[in-house]
């Protein structure tokens, strides 16, 4: 199967990384040049990332299955053509994109298939799924840090890392959140003719009757997916083939037993940053205990280097929250020392 991988975030980096170690990838290819330096795809377009230009690429190149960021401007646009030129899409159209971005769309959508949904800010964990149309595999729930900023340009929601497998979360809980918001959701838009297959996010809230929708998302988020690719113990190319072809069900997935805990660092200078060690920084760092992964970022004669105000997601894993965090806070740190911030207090509550 031939990939082309449309995005510059740590979404992006870190399904990419994942691809490459596929039994079932004959090629990768993307339009961002730093994606290209990094050595992660080939690159389609020379940068230019003109819809039509990458069209006909792809379709030179024989690409079977395109991922789009809904993130980037013109995946919509780009997505439409891509479809008309054969290829299988895997992100959301202007219809779904409109439950994704409407909270009102979102609320009519799931009262009238009678899935049980809250208040945008009533998320407690975030749920990520692979979906054909009909059959679902769920990644392990994720429990997001997130704090709010306030100054005089108002008020700033700022993801700061986040923790998976979550440890207080009982199986009763989540069997409902699968068949009631997750399996109930999969089915509507199967029923609704409103997305046949992708990556679906739910944001889960709680309440007195039980697990609530208070958010969706059609594809990846960032850090999610940073902490779900390395935990994820299944070949993701030969399930993202199941995927484009309806036969997930036949596919083995399976998550890892072990956690894994990731700080978002951000670089808040107005000039790019290079690494000091630039092997640290490079997608996918080796090595089972940790992984990082970059947005917006270029290497060039060796040194790598990320934007103003992109941001690296630096992972931890380990046997339990504890040891995740502490590797995941030791890595962090020696980024740090490039000049990159980030909150040390990513997950210290989960120990109180």
């Amino acid at each position: 199967m031939r990939v082309f991988v449309y995005g510059s975030s740590t979404v992006e980096h870190a399904v990419l990384w994942r691809l490459t170690a596929g039994s079932r990838i004959a090629g990768l290819f993307c339009a961002d040049i730093g994606t290209s330096q990094l050595g992660l795809a080939k690159l389609l377009g020379g940068g230019r990332e003109d819809p039509a230009e990458l069209v006909s690429e792809c379709r030179s190149r024989k690409v079977d299955v395109a991922l789009l960021s809904p993130q980037e401007p013109g995946s919509i646009g780009l997505g439409t053509e891509l479809r008309r030129a054969g290829i299988t899409v895997i992100a959301p159209d202007e219809h779904t994109r409109r439950l994704e971005t409407t909270p009102s769309s979102m609320q009519s959508f799931a009262a009238q298939y009678g899935i049980p949904t809250g208040k945008p800010d009533d998320t407690d964990v975030t749920v990520f799924a692979l979906t054909d149309g009909r059959d679902v595999r769920s990644f392990s729930p994720c429990r997001r840090h997130v704090f709010t900023d306030r100054n005089g340009r108002g008020t700033a929601r700022e993801i700061a890392g986040a923790l998976t497998p979550v440890p207080w979360l009982d199986s009763s809980f989540l069997d409902r959140v699968q068949e009631e918001i997750i399996h109930r959701t999969v089915n509507a838009l199967l029923d609704s003719k409103l997305h046949e297959r992708g990556f679906l996010g739910f944001g889960i809230g709680g309440s007195n009757e039980g697990p609530v929708l208070s958010s969706m998302r059609f594809g990846f988020a960032e850090p999610e997916a940073a902490l779900f690719m390395p935990l994820l113990d299944a070949d993701f190319g030969a399930l993202l083939e199941a995927l484009a072809e309806n036969r997930l069900a036949s596919e083995p997935f399976r998550m890892s037993d072990r956690y894994a805990l990731a700080f978002v660092l951000t670089n808040r200078s107005n000039a790019a940053i290079e690494f000091r060690n630039p092997a640290l920084a490079l997608p996918g760092f080796p090595g089972k205990n940790y992984a990082v992964f970059l947005s917006h970022a270029h290497k060039v004669r060796g040194e790598v280097s990320i934007e103003p105000g992109a941001t690296v997601t630096a992972v931890g894993l380990g046997r339990d929250p504890l040891q995740a965090r502490q590797r995941a806070l030791t890595l962090a740190g020696e980024l740090a020392q490039s000049g990159l911030s980030f909150r040390k207090d990513v997950g210290s509550n989960i120990f109180v």
